[in-house]
């Protein structure tokens, strides 16, 4: 995948999730809360994805490839989808 699509997906589910939770939170309107509840499922899902994926890349090739990849920046964005995700269901 394209790093680019692979930062928008995460972006766009990570902002899903947290208006989300601000919404059942605080404004106690619970109606998207099973669809809130999938999407930081496939949040979850997502950011194991990207961490197998480039840390994979951060052990196993040179300090170019890791640079040109991006994997630093897509490793966070799996640690972040991740603990996102989780804060969710718990």
């Amino acid at each position: 995948m394209n790093y680019i699509l692979e930062i928008s997906i995460s972006v766009i589910m990570i902002a899903f999730v947290v208006f989300e939770m601000i919404r059942i939170n605080f404004f106690k309107k619970d109606s998207n809360a099973l669809l809130a509840g999938l999407i930081s499922m496939l949040l979850i899902a997502f950011g194991i994805y990207l961490s197998i994926e480039n840390g994979l890349i951060l052990d196993y090739r040179t300090k170019e490839e890791i640079i040109d990849s991006k994997a630093e920046l897509m490793f966070s964005f799996a640690a972040l989808s991740i603990s996102i995700g989780l804060i969710f269901i718990l």
